[in-house]
């Protein structure tokens, strides 16, 4: 696909990797291709003139394979694929955009990802096209170390070769790089050399740094893991921006951004992803006289208007071009700087902009606390309760009868009755009896169905009437559904792996909805994801204020087994078994009810099963240079975890007091869990509803 791979073809003089990094140019701009023609024509005069004749060579196939993104056209089908993005070096999906033009009679087509080798999910989509233009984008979960494969046009149901492609995914990033993945949202890339130098500075490692980090072939290294992409080829899906950490537009950027693909990026934030928002017009001339009314017009860009975001307010700092201003978006952030920062700022100047931002928040595997392209080490410590381990004491008793009965015990029997010659029928029939035993023994113990565990966070603004829900998910299914699980397309879906775990092999289908047909839950086997729903929510909390109470209707669908309210002037509320449909009126809370909320809060913690020993520090499986450790990667820092850990110490009432209007509660059934599954029996799990009204 890329320009390197074809002067690795090509050149017999240039082995150096200056001269084929040479050729890296903007993804999809013309003003790559340019660059790397005056590469080439350098490079070949920087030879003494041995190379020359490479020189037109370079530059035509410079222009005709830099950019992913290719196009075919058979029988008035146009197709065009583009893979051009950054981040995924730990998860989420990974958007292949697809174009598709029918200038000719009405088709079926189906495009499906498929992995040249290795363990890579198969994913597909199919459409039905008029004469008309579809754009789409085909989410590839990245769950392996893995990422290569081929996207597949079948024209009504017969592979069409011309209109398919082979397509190069990123790499799996090693935890010992530092960095956030960037997407810039322009036509042409920025300088980055200040941006990378203030990386360097907040995470106190510059690029040459070398230390000890528990294994002597390591040192931490800045990863610059950013690239950019036009405003109109942006996804419209919210998913595809899940492997990344900052997505940064200037003002006059976002104006050429699609609705659909705001509201998707918007959405992004929500779930904790961070925007950088720059050279805003009416804020360039003064930054130091900008006032709320100026503030106040942004709310419309950032759909600022819901009852979760007028709960905060923007913080600011610095003077002069350095003006910048900071606020929340449910569990992610939105950063404004007046000014150009790719211009304007110094390596300080950036330094201090993502100190602010908050270095964790810039790390992928600091806000979701694991890898979704390998193991995590957090895995055994939230396994169904019920599914216990492999019964090995009453397997080895049925063994060793069963050695006993088929062997002397056996032939004893039949040498006396002078009938050896039935051992042909004996031996295999025994065989058979002990298996369907052992089958049988296992059945009974685990069951068929499936069982799940679940700790959930539920926000609402009831203002937006939007709700956003992360939840981690722990599965063990007797027998696992021959139709697969079945997800909403409004669901972003990461799996957990198990230690000395991993992706073997699967298939996502986006016809209907996200459709995880195989490979995903194994009958019999643990398994996990963590599952982020962004969704309509019309249901409420009716909430009137009384003379020293509060009067609760309960609009919702689930059952409230404990509800702390809040009111605007910042006293809280109580109240416990407030059925769905059903009123109730909240007094104030006491510091028993305080200690009934942690103690609720408190049971089905996270644990390790008894005698459990296994604690992997390393990963020797992936990459060129070896492996990286897992150490610092835990599920401690993921922001249901993180949520959850807040209220339940001393001071987390006290902060909650701070922000007024909103409401708290424990639930005792799951809030519309998206599980993938139609029938679950659900145990040990912990729901937790927060609300804005």
């Amino acid at each position: 696909m890329g320009v390197t791979l074809v002067l690795r073809l090509f050149d017999r003089g240039l082995q150096s990797p200056r001269v084929l990094a040479g050729f890296r140019g903007g993804p999809t701009s013309v003003g790559g291709r340019a660059g790397d023609c005056a590469a080439a024509r350098s490079i070949a005069h920087g030879n003494g003139g041995r190379v020359r004749w490479l020189a037109p060579l370079l530059c035509l196939i410079a222009i005709g394979v830099a950019s992913p993104a290719t196009a075919a056209t058979w029988e008035g089908l146009d197709v065009n694929i583009s893979a051009d993005w950054p981040g995924c070096g730990y998860g989420g999906y990974f958007p292949i955009r697809v174009s598709i033009n029918n200038r000719g009679k009405p088709r079926h087509l189906d495009v499906i990802f498929a992995s040249s080798y290795g363990a890579v999910p198969n994913v597909s989509r199919s459409l039905d096209v008029e004469t008309e233009r579809v754009d789409f984008s085909l989410l590839v979960p990245l769950v392996s170390y893995d990422a290569y494969g081929n996207v597949r046009v079948y024209v009504d149901g017969t592979q069409v070769s011309q209109l398919s492609d082979s397509v190069s995914l990123p790499d799996m990033r090693s935890t010992d790089e530092k960095g956030p993945a960037v997407l810039l949202i322009s036509n042409r890339d920025a300088a980055w050399s200040n941006f990378n130098a203030g990386i360097d500075n907040a995470y106190g490692v510059s690029s040459g740094y070398s230390a000890s980090s528990g294994h002597s072939y390591y040192s931490p290294s800045i990863a610059e893991d950013h690239g950019f992409l036009q405003p109109e080829l942006l996804p419209e899906e919210w998913q595809a921006y899940t492997g990344l950490d900052v997505v940064a537009v200037s003002e006059a950027d976002w104006d050429r951004v699609s609705q659909p693909a705001r509201t998707a990026i918007l959405k992004w934030v929500e779930t904790g992803g961070n925007l950088l928002y720059y050279d805003i017009a009416a804020m360039r001339g003064d930054p130091d006289a900008v006032d709320d009314a100026q503030l106040a017009s942004l709310k419309g860009r950032f759909q600022l208007t819901g009852a979760a975001d007028a709960a905060y307010e923007w913080s600011h700092w610095g003077n002069g071009y350095q003006r910048t201003f900071l606020r929340e978006k449910l569990f992610g952030r939105i950063a404004v700087v007046t000014v150009d920062p790719f211009n304007d700022f110094n390596d300080s100047d950036w330094q201090q902009l993502l100190s602010r931002i908050g270095i964790s928040r810039l790390n992928w595997t600091d806000r979701h606390g694991f890898i979704s392209r390998t193991w995590s080490r957090d895995f055994m410590d939230f396994l169904v309760p019920s599914v216990k381990g492999v019964p090995v004491v009453a397997f080895l008793v049925l063994i060793t009868l069963f050695s006993i009965v088929i062997g002397p015990v056996n032939y004893i029997y039949l040498w006396k009755r002078k009938r050896l010659h039935l051992l042909v029928v004996t031996i295999p029939l025994i065989a058979f009896v002990t298996s369907l035993s052992l089958f049988g023994y296992s059945a009974i113990a685990h069951g068929f169905a499936t069982r799940e565990r679940v700790r959930s966070v539920t926000v609402i603004d009831q203002q937006a009437n939007t709700a956003l829900t992360s939840s981690r998910i722990s599965l063990y299914s007797g027998l696992a559904p021959s139709g697969g699980m079945t997800f909403s397309r409004n669901s972003s879906v990461l799996p957990i792996w198990p230690p000395d775990g991993g992706f073997e092999a699967g298939t996502v289908d986006w016809t209907n909805g996200q459709h995880f047909q195989s490979g995903w839950l194994r009958s019999r086997t643990r398994t996990q994801f963590f599952v982020t729903t962004h969704r309509d929510e019309r249901g409420r909390l009716e909430i009137t204020p009384e003379p020293d109470s509060l009067s609760i209707s309960n609009g919702l669908e689930w059952n409230l087994a404990a509800l702390m309210v809040t009111d605007e002037q910042g006293r809280s509320y109580f109240g416990t078994d407030i059925a769905a449909g059903d009123g109730a009126r909240l007094q104030p809370i006491s510091a028993a009810d305080t200690l009934e909320m942690t103690r609720r809060l408190g049971v089905n913690l996270p644990q390790l099963p008894p005698n459990y020993n296994y604690t992997p520090d390393w990963d020797y499986r992936y990459g060129p240079y070896g492996s990286a450790p897992q150490e610092s990667v835990s599920l401690q820092t993921n922001r249901v975890e993180q949520t959850l850990r807040s209220l339940t110490r001393p001071d987390g009432y006290v902060a909650w007091n701070a922000i007024g209007k909103r409401y708290f509660a424990i639930l005792d059934e799951s809030p519309e869990i998206d599980d993938g599954l139609d029938s679950v029996q659900e145990e040990a799990s912990t729901h937790i509803l927060i609300g804005y009204y």
